[in-house]
């Protein structure tokens, strides 16, 4: 009779021959879909010379979505709605007669980026394919970001540090 270590064993070893790591099956805690919070800056004031810190609430919606090697972000940036389509006279798709100055409004808060990931300890490399930003999709590894991130229970925290010394903290909640 074959015991259950021994099964075990032969499971994993079949699946690293099979080329699939076993990292792959385990559970990936940062799957999923989050929700911001809110933001807190540590920053020095380029005029003063002096830190300060600066914690932001979410006014508009900012969403990841992680799968295990895949990620999608979308956000409205700024504090402010978007204004209405249908408050300029105009349906969906506007035509010309939607004014330059409200294009601007509607699509310039308007953050995509969505791309491949890896993952290594507390560090995400995040690899844009598509990106609000052409420079980024280059894929030279301009728009490359490298991110730390904390997980606890259903709160993620994303940490991303400048060059200047800058640190920002982004929160999320789990909304699956």
């Amino acid at each position: 009779m074959i015991s259950k270590t021994k099964i075990v064993s032969l499971l994993a070893s079949s699946l690293i021959v099979c080329g699939v790591p076993l990292a792959a099956y385990a559970e990936n805690p940062i799957e999923g879909v989050w929700q911001f919070e809110q933001s807190h800056l540590r920053a020095i004031n380029r005029e003063t010379k002096e830190w300060f810190e600066r914690t932001t609430q979410a006014t508009n919606p900012r969403i990841y979505i992680f799968t295990d090697r895949h990620y999608s972000y979308m956000a409205i940036s700024g504090d402010k709605a978007r204004p209405l389509r249908k408050n300029a006279g105009e349906g969906r798709m506007g035509g010309p007669k939607v004014p330059a100055d409200q294009r601007m409004a509607e699509y310039r808060p308007l953050d995509v980026e969505t791309g491949t990931l890896t993952i290594e300890a507390d560090k995400i490399t995040l690899r844009p394919l598509i990106d609000h930003i052409p420079d980024y999709m280059l894929g030279d590894g301009t728009g490359d970001r490298t991110v730390w991130f904390v997980i606890d229970g259903d709160a993620l925290t994303l940490i991303r540090r400048t060059d200047e010394g800058a640190t920002i903290t982004d929160s999320y909640a789990r909304l699956e």
